[in-house]
């Protein structure tokens, strides 16, 4: 998924209040000024399992650890058209077999393998530029991934967008958080069309083909702030200024990982 695409996904709240505290627990794992070392321990047929069965959704069970912190998970294979045999991007869910369970506060993760860009720093710093900015954003961290012991590659940690993402960037977690899908249709020409969060009118079920409720409740509702989210992403786009996004990037660029 684009830069773009996740900078919109995390746009999507829909709340009404600004953030109230800041989630401080899980800042160290989440420092991406130092490359963090991930270890899973799974089962030799499961991992062979997900590899080969990438399409599957299937959680497997793995020991996650981090820093001395040791715990049980699920992981599956993540993405839709990104999916890989070779390298894949891992869901790490720890409260798939215990809803009690969290990690540093977090409920889940992701692990991305960013296959489709080499440098691994497209959306890091796009994320990061975003946050500079004061929109809410995942925060992201580069991270060594170890599967049994043996090193497995270079991967980048992404924050979940879940109800913790919410309390900690609007202060709640009551309102609804919609991920943008993105979707590409076929006009009678034969021509792509592409759905970039443009206008589609002031009724909110026409919008509901590309917006997908998160968490999963009984049925998603369409509220009219739907509408004013994507007008207010739309609006603030000219308002930023050239001379504070160049400073912005300056600022990221001298304190790259190594």
């Amino acid at each position: 998924m684009s830069a773009i695409a996740r900078f919109l996904k995390a746009s999507c709240i829909v709340a009404l209040i600004p953030a109230a505290r800041a989630q401080v627990q899980a800042n160290p794992f989440f420092d991406d000024t130092v490359v963090q070392q991930i270890n899973l321990t799974v089962g030799t047929s499961d991992w062979a399992s997900l590899l080969q069965n990438y399409q599957s959704d299937t959680y497997y069970s793995a020991t996650f650890s981090w820093n001395g912190i040791l715990e049980v998970v699920g992981i599956r294979q993540h993405g839709q058209g990104n999916r890989s045999p070779v390298k894949p991007n891992l869901d790490i869910n720890f409260a798939y077999y215990s809803k009690k369970q969290d990690f540093l506060g977090l409920p889940f993760i992701l692990l991305k393998a960013n296959n489709d860009d080499p440098s691994n720093l497209h959306e890091w710093m796009a994320m990061k530029l975003y946050r500079m900015m004061g929109y809410p954003a995942p925060r992201e961290a580069p991270a060594q991934l170890y599967v049994n012991g043996q090193l497995f590659g270079f991967y980048m940690i992404v924050e979940h967008l879940d109800t913790t993402f919410l309390e900690r960037d609007l202060g709640e977690n009551t309102g609804y958080l919609y991920e943008w899908e993105y979707q590409v249709t076929t006009a009678p020409d034969g021509s792509s069309v592409y759905y970039e969060f443009q206008n589609l009118g002031n009724n909110p079920a026409l919008y509901a083909p590309y917006l997908e409720l998160k968490p999963t409740r009984r049925r998603p509702i369409y509220r009219p702030s739907v509408i004013s989210s994507r007008r207010s992403i739309n609006q603030s786009v000219p308002r930023f200024r050239p001379r504070t996004t160049s400073r912005a990037f300056r600022n990221i660029s001298t304190r790259s990982p190594s």
